[in-house]
């Protein structure tokens, strides 16, 4: 099984069935489907548009740095100015 075949049998629309009977037992090379799923890359994560994605993942990096921030301070590792 080629990963032409394969791909052709696994992207297939729901709506669309397998009329060639068994796939693997079929010698007919299969023709590539024009209504074929696409798997596009940095697709809609979260249900978000990319001025939220990127809204969000700027708050998740302030929030590391600052706890980030925090636990250096809590550990003793850095001493803020006018801390002693």
């Amino acid at each position: 099984m080629g990963i032409d075949e394969f791909r052709n049998e696994e992207f297939l629309l729901d709506d669309e069935e397998d009329t060639s009977g068994d796939f693997l037992e079929s010698s007919a090379p299969v023709a590539a489907s024009p209504r074929v799923r696409s798997r596009r890359m940095g697709g809609n994560f979260l249900g978000l548009t990319p001025p939220q994605r990127l809204v969000l993942s700027v708050m998740l990096f302030v929030e590391v740095c600052i706890v980030g921030m925090f636990i250096l301070i809590a550990t003793g590792r850095v001493v803020p100015p006018g801390m002693y």
